[in-house]
């Protein structure tokens, strides 16, 4: 997730560029609205998500993610020889589908950086 998906509604965000960049011009300002909109967030976790990540085995996984809706973690690299794309380098995590509601489809985290570390 992006900036713009966390502030603006589809469709809005050239507009609001073209409208923030014309005041910031004005004002003499040199902050630079597009690069901001299109920097990663980092996501906040709610305490439940937090707690669930702190308990899980750093050693064997790295990743947390979504795919066709279900939450999975990713082995780490040297826990097993699958290759990082390799569907044997998941486990699927069906318990917590409705947790971490951040992670769309497709998308990864890893873990330790979800925790700060």
């Amino acid at each position: 997730m992006n900036n713009v998906d966390k502030f603006l509604k589809d469709g809005v965000k050239e507009e609001f560029i073209k409208a923030i960049n014309e005041e910031l011009d004005y004002a003499g300002n040199q902050f630079n609205i597009e690069k901001f909109l299109n920097e990663q967030v980092k996501p906040i976790l709610s305490e439940d998500e937090r707690v669930i990540l702190k308990n899980i085995d750093l050693q064997n996984f790295k990743a947390i993610g979504r795919q066709d809706g279900y939450l999975y973690l990713r082995y780490s690299s040297y826990c097993y020889e699958y290759e990082e794309t390799d569907i044997k380098s998941l486990t699927f995590w069906y318990m917590y589908h409705e947790l971490f509601q951040f992670i769309k489809d497709g998308e990864e985290y890893e873990i330790r950086e979800l925790l700060g570390e």
